[in-house]
């Protein structure tokens, strides 16, 4: 019983941390507000 609650820690806790640490993820940005452009006057 132990077994599986060590290997479950393991897949869902450890696993992932491992994974953000080796490929250095960081959090996610907020997207930037898109800059309007003018419209020009046809000539």
């Amino acid at each position: 019983m132990g077994g599986i609650i060590a290997g479950t820690a393991i897949t869902l806790l450890f696993l992932p941390a491992l994974y953000v640490a080796w490929f250095r993820i960081g959090e996610p940005r907020p997207p930037e507000p898109a800059v309007e452009q003018e419209e020009q006057p046809a000539a």
